[in-house]
């Protein structure tokens, strides 16, 4: 690799490039990448072919589905993965297994962003585009250092404050470049976001700020919201915030009298104990001011890794299908069963253990065997000692991944998947852009693809999938989940 640049006429980033990935892309001939298959015996790994690897997978699993049943089988999805690789993740636990017990990292970060914007828009995933940001008369930027960690959105925004006029507002407890570029900065107490909110929303009802139109045509149950809003007068927001009335009124001036506004979020609110509440505390406060639904508005939680939004997008979540579909509505799991050739009782009407619980259940002795792909549980999880001594307990454990991470570490098989630059697929950006990619060289070593492996380990467990490129992983999912129509 000797350079990096983007597609000037993509719409996305049009001439800017992400610092990380137009610099960062040493890992891919690291001598420290993994090459080929690794199986571990008599407490030491060594290398296997293909073949010997993933008939080891396929009867270790098995076995654990007969003895226990699929539920003793936990997987962890990638959210640097592709779309289609997350798809088949969540097919190989479904369908194979008969279990719901999947899931990816924005259990970590990003899924109390995701609750927040279900319980008030009903989908889990940014309302509007990057050229919203560069439009909007606002924007609010809470909990997120965004000029170091998602630059070419800041660019975007940074160019639209110094040259249309747009306002920016920042709160958050760390002053960064974004802060010192404000026109309103408020150096908020740390974990106090949920109550700013709702004082602002409480400020738009009181002071004729509140879009009436829009809220009886589009939003429910406002009069209890309202309501419920009663204890968060400017006086409590003020020393629970430890902000100056005079600063919060100032704030809610700048929102209420924007035209349009936009507010973006990230790790400093979905991190936190209550970030599903302060989540939806900032997307109601949209819904209150009617900056929902039209040019120039929306929320917007900036995510971590590279596709979280697509591999919950493409089902690797607990309780719900690709696209969203509740594994619980008997509807949804016919159409699913219908289009994957089993009968309906095949596949578990119960939603799955996460994360945290696959991991607490394997502790406990309840999940017997795991399959990670691309994730650092091991490091990742808050506490770590508990993670290691669970992971010890388990019988068989695959990790599919391009390091021999912490993770890899407790494997009984390790594959050696490949990353983005050597192999197709489609990530989902941070505004439900679906973006294709294209191998700039070959696998490295052994290396496989990490859809090539799911699909070949697949046909091993009596299901010969014949995906001939991602394209058709693809297709076939945007044939039964209708989000995805017209992909």
């Amino acid at each position: 690799i000797l350079k990096v640049q983007p597609v000037a006429e993509a719409p996305a980033n049009g001439i800017s490039t992400c610092v990380k990935g137009k610099f960062g892309w040493d890992f891919v001939n690291s001598p420290e990448r993994l090459t080929t298959p690794l199986i571990r015996e008599n407490g030491r790994f060594r290398p296997a072919s293909w073949d010997e690897a993933l008939q080891r997978v396929a009867e270790g699993l098995q076995g654990i589905a007969q003895n226990y049943g699929g539920d003793a089988i936990g997987f962890i999805g990638s959210s640097k993965a592709s779309n289609e690789e997350a798809y088949l993740t969540q097919k190989i636990a479904r369908l194979i297994f008969g279990t719901n017990n999947v899931d990816n990292s924005s259990r970590y970060c990003q899924n109390p962003a995701t609750e927040g914007l279900f319980r008030t828009v009903g989908y889990g995933g940014d309302a509007g585009t990057i050229e919203d940001l560069q439009q909007t008369d606002l924007i609010v930027l809470v909990g997120s250092n965004l000029a170091e960690n998602h630059p070419v959105i800041a660019s975007h925004i940074k160019q639209s404050h110094k040259h249309r006029g747009q306002k920016l507002l920042v709160v958050d407890p760390r002053r960064h470049e974004m802060a010192e570029r404000a026109d309103c900065y408020l150096r908020i107490r740390p974990g106090t976001d949920l109550v700013w909110a709702s004082a602002m929303a409480k400020y738009m009802f009181d002071h004729g700020y509140a879009d009436e139109a829009f809220l009886a045509q589009r939003v429910n149950q406002v009069d209890e919201y309202r309501a419920s809003l009663a204890p968060f007068t400017l006086a409590f927001a003020s020393e629970t915030c430890g902000l100056s009335e005079s600063e919060l009124i100032e704030a809610a001036e700048m929102i209420g009298q924007a035209g349009s506004a936009c507010v973006l979020w990230a790790m400093g609110i979905t991190q936190h104990s209550h970030g599903a509440d302060t989540s939806t505390a900032l997307s109601n406060l949209l819904l209150v001011t009617g900056n929902y639904g039209r040019p120039g508005t929306g929320g917007y939680p900036m995510r971590g890794h590279n596709n979280v939004q697509g591999a919950s997008d493409f089902g690797c979540l607990s309780n719900l299908y690709p696209g969203y579909e509740k594994v619980t509505d008997p509807a949804v799991r016919e159409k699913w069963a219908r289009a994957w050739g089993v009968s309906p009782e095949a596949l578990s009407d119960q939603p799955g253990a996460d994360n945290f619980k696959m991991v607490q259940q394997a502790g406990e002795g309840k999940i017997r065997a795991m399959y990670i792909t691309g994730e650092e549980t091991a490091f990742a999880d808050a506490d770590a000692t508990s993670v290691h001594a669970a992971f010890s307990k388990l019988e068989f454990m695959v990790v599919q991944d391009i390091f021999m991470s912490r993770t890899a570490e407790f494997a009984d098989v390790v594959l050696p998947g490949a990353p983005s630059v050597e192999k197709e697929g489609t990530f989902v950006n941070t505004e439900r852009r679906i973006q294709h990619f294209s191998p700039a060289m070959k696998p490295l070593g052994d290396s496989r693809p990490d859809w090539e492996i799911f699909t070949d380990l697949a046909a091993r467990l009596g299901h010969p999938w014949h995906y001939p490129n991602p394209g058709a992983i693809m297709a076939e999912a945007a044939g039964i989940a209708e989000v995805f129509a017209g992909v």
